[in-house]
């Protein structure tokens, strides 16, 4: 959800669709992809192992996108439009 809430931010309206479709089909490629793979090892190894695999290789996103954030390689693209202090608003305030 977050992921959708940052690209709803930053991406043009032009370009919204288009960015909204290749993530979602990224993402379901992705999962269909990992399903397979841990059905076909599911033939070799114990479900255990397969789940403690699945976790460490999960876990490496997380620490890499640690990594990228501490490190300040991760900066926040800059919204086109007003910034909110900059808006007024005059009138009585609502009860």
């Amino acid at each position: 959800m977050l992921n959708m809430w940052q690209l709803l931010r930053t991406v043009p309206d032009e370009f919204r669709g288009r960015v909204f479709s290749t993530n979602e089909s990224l993402q379901w490629s992705v999962m269909m992809l990992s399903m397979c793979a841990a059905g076909v090892a599911s033939e070799y190894w114990n479900p255990r192992i397969i789940g403690a695999v699945a976790g460490v290789l999960s876990s490496t996103t997380a620490v890499y996108w640690t990594w990228a954030n501490v490190s300040g390689r991760l900066p926040e693209p800059a919204r086109p439009g007003i910034e909110p202090e900059e808006i007024e608003i005059h009138g009585e305030p609502a009860i």
